[in-house]
């Protein structure tokens, strides 16, 4: 009888810590989403598109602002679930918290604060004529005839 209340004790006390673990795990992933500006990002990024259809007449200005809140609403929530997946199918607890104390710092907030720009600049290399040229001259080596 002790065995098998020993054994219930410490079934409750391994799902109590896998709980916890979960929990700090997902304290972790908001604290990147939120030190990495990913859904500020997202919301901006989702402005400048909509934007668009303020130029082209398909909405009115005014209306800009709530429509980029209402679907902001709709899918951050959705936005952080799935980030708490792929960082929990890629990263350690302990690696999400180095990852946060180095995004913390101003060097880490520098970093984020330029990753669009830089990541805007090698889409700009990539796409520049003379290079679209080699890039399809290299695929051409390789699709059938």
């Amino acid at each position: 009888m002790k065995k098998i209340l020993l054994f219930m004790v410490l079934l409750v006390s391994a799902a109590v810590q896998a709980q916890t673990n979960e929990e700090a795990f997902k304290t972790e992933v908001q604290k990147t989403i939120e030190l990495q500006h990913t859904t500020d990002l997202f919301v901006e990024g989702l402005k400048m598109q909509l934007q668009k259809l303020t130029e082209n007449g398909a909405l009115d200005a005014e209306k800009l602002q709530p429509l980029v809140e209402e679907i902001g609403q709709a899918v951050v929530p959705a936005l952080t679930e799935r980030m708490n997946e792929v960082y929990k199918e890629n990263f350690t607890l302990d690696e999400l918290k180095q990852i946060n104390a180095y995004l913390a710092t101003p060097v880490g907030q520098k970093v984020v604060k330029l990753t669009p720009m830089l990541s805007a600049e090698g889409i700009n290399v990539v796409q520049r004529p003379e290079l679209q040229a080699k890039i399809s001259a290299i695929i051409s080596k390789y699709l059938k005839n």
